[in-house]
């Protein structure tokens, strides 16, 4: 696999999206932040997790 390869490479080409989507809700809860995976653009991956109103109404 060449660079030019990879930069065309997305998070769901590598993780099954409901592996990630609990993986991501258990990392949120263990550490207790508000988590979402992003692709490198910032195009959203995976639902939030942990998100308060606050976070979905004024940070994102």
């Amino acid at each position: 696999m060449s660079e030019n390869d990879t930069k065309e490479l997305k998070m769901l080409d590598v993780f099954d999206k409901s592996f990630l989507q609990k993986f991501q809700d258990n990392f949120a809860k263990a550490v207790g932040v508000a988590s979402i995976s992003t692709e490198v653009d910032g195009t959203p991956v995976t639902d939030p997790s942990c998100f308060t109103d606050f976070c979905m109404d004024f940070n994102r």
